[in-house]
């Protein structure tokens, strides 16, 4: 089961989770007379984090106060994150919560399509 700060944010429908590689900061220059490129290595600047999925429940009301929940996490600050692989991920960050297309209702559930995104800092 995935959780966010120990809490299951994600499992209320099928979702996945895609952890990047590290992101280095580099700065290359160039210098006046001088044949190549100067690279200087700025150290790492951590992995980017994508969560996607479908968010689901009884009434559109509570598939808004999941919403709430996890707008509430991107402020929160850094936690651990645990993927559908049972990987714990240190130090994540949410950044933001896109709805993508419209609340879908069955007989019995309303459900949403989502995209998180977030940074594990290293």
């Amino acid at each position: 089961m995935s959780s966010f700060g120990g809490n299951d944010r994600f499992g209320s429908g099928p979702h996945q989770m895609v952890i990047g590689g590290v992101q280095v900061a580099k700065k290359r220059t160039g210098y006046c007379g001088a044949n190549g490129v100067e690279s200087l290595i700025l150290g790492g600047r951590g992995r980017r984090v994508t969560i996607t999925g479908q968010l689901k429940a009884a009434t559109r009301a509570l598939v808004d106060d999941l919403i709430d929940l996890i707008e509430g996490d991107c402020v929160a600050g850094a936690y651990d994150l645990i993927d559908t692989a049972d990987i714990t991920w240190t130090n994540v960050e949410l950044d933001n919560i896109r709805i993508i297309g419209p609340y879908k209702y069955t007989a019995s559930s309303v459900f949403v399509e989502y995209v998180v995104t977030g940074l594990q800092l290293v």
